[in-house]
């Protein structure tokens, strides 16, 4: 029963909301056909050096995002990274980094981190708030999930 509520939270509230993309500013140049996930976009935005370190962080953020929706765990994090050494303010790569290593199950006490940098940046973010109890549930450290997941 135990890992039911917690594996019902990190599919629920965990999971899901961390792998969807929020707007952005260049969401339209970024995104292109659902099957490419805007990947060609993201990468033809930041290869043209015409945007701005928050246009950039946002790419980076997209497209970590799509290889994150890929499970391709590694270089989304490797994405999630570039965003925030753009943009240490943006709480979407924390939470997306996070979340690729949860769903990785490396760099657990990292992804910790992560969660808890996120919710620095906004203290009642859902997602900041669900996330560490699938980082602490991949862990083992079940009661800590099940309280992560109860807040």
């Amino acid at each position: 029963m135990i890992c039911a509520a917690v594996v019902a939270c990190a599919d629920a509230a965990c999971g899901q909301a961390a792998m969807q993309v929020a707007p952005t500013d260049s969401e339209a140049r970024c995104f292109g056909e659902p099957e490419d996930l805007g990947m060609s976009g993201c990468a033809a935005l930041i290869a043209s050096g015409r945007e701005t370190p928050l246009s950039l962080a946002s790419a980076f953020n997209d497209r970590g995002t799509a290889r994150l929706t890929r499970r391709d765990y590694a270089h989304a994090i490797q994405e999630f990274d570039q965003a925030i050494r753009l943009d240490n303010d943006y709480i979407e790569p924390f939470l997306g980094r996070c979340a690729a290593r949860a769903y990785a199950g490396k760099g657990l006490e990292t992804a910790l981190a992560d969660c808890d940098a996120a919710l620095r940046l906004d203290s009642g973010n859902i997602d900041a708030l669900g996330l560490p109890g699938l980082v602490h549930f991949e862990i083992g450290h079940y009661d800590k999930a099940i309280a992560d997941c109860d807040r």
